[in-house]
């Protein structure tokens, strides 16, 4: 009785880990390094986006759950992403924006950040 229990949870145990190294996970590595951007779009409340990668290769930023494409290019901010923070209550409501300047700045910080990314995603799945 005793050698079945122990056969039995070895079997057990050997089917878990087969069945849990053959799963596939495909995880976002994102950072929230960006800071609060708020400031910079004349946004009364805090806007924090994190800009991500799948793997170093699948690019994208998040704002409050919401996924933003980057079209390729994820070191310039999608208009997609822009437009939802500008639509947020209390932004852009301060005086006029230079959205081209703002973009290009947060664009500079997004480029590091990204890089970095990118290099522990390669890191991390070798």
């Amino acid at each position: 009785m005793k050698k079945n229990f122990l056969l039995l949870c070895q079997l057990f145990l050997g089917l878990s880990l087969l069945l849990s190294s053959c799963e596939e996970k495909v995880e976002d590595t994102c950072s929230n390094e960006i800071g609060d951007i708020g400031d910079d779009y004349n946004c009364d409340v805090p806007v924090m986006p994190q800009i991500c990668t799948v793997d170093g290769v699948d690019d994208h930023w998040i704002l409050d759950g919401v996924e933003y494409s980057c079209n390729g290019d994820c070191t310039n901010i999608p208009q997609e992403l822009v437009d939802a923070i500008l639509e947020k209550d209390g932004c852009g409501t301060k005086k006029s924006l230079d959205l081209k300047s703002i973009n290009i700045n947060i664009s500079k910080r997004a480029e590091v950040i990204l890089a970095n990314l990118r290099s522990e995603s390669v890191l991390c799945n070798n």
